[in-house]
């Protein structure tokens, strides 16, 4: 895996262990404020950097508008920094998204 380490910094052994967990699904189960979301976006940009997926690949889906925004303004941070980022492309709460799903169906 490309330098995954700058990604991995600052994660505790649980989320490092689901931020290297590149394929298949994943429950991050924890109380509020405990890195769920850091969790997740550490997670995205691991597969990125190692090349499992490119970010157009993936969809990033949560349960409220407000924590679906939070992930947006996470992933696309390392792309203001200079970095090659992880930009994903579309990503929003469960609503919203059936929402557009039913109306292009």
């Amino acid at each position: 895996m490309r330098n995954l380490e700058a990604v991995l910094a600052g994660l505790n052994d649980s989320q490092r262990e689901a931020a290297l967990s590149l394929r298949g699904p994943v429950a991050i189960v924890a109380g509020a404020g405990t890195g769920k979301t850091t969790t997740i976006t550490h997670r995205i940009a691991c597969q990125v950097r190692s090349g499992a997926f490119d970010a157009s690949q993936i969809l990033a889906v949560t349960f409220t508008d407000k924590a679906a925004g939070e992930l947006r303004r996470r992933l696309q941070t390392p792309r203001r920094r200079g970095g090659r980022g992880s930009h994903v492309p579309l990503g929003g709460a469960l609503a919203a998204l059936a929402t557009l799903v039913v109306a292009y169906r």
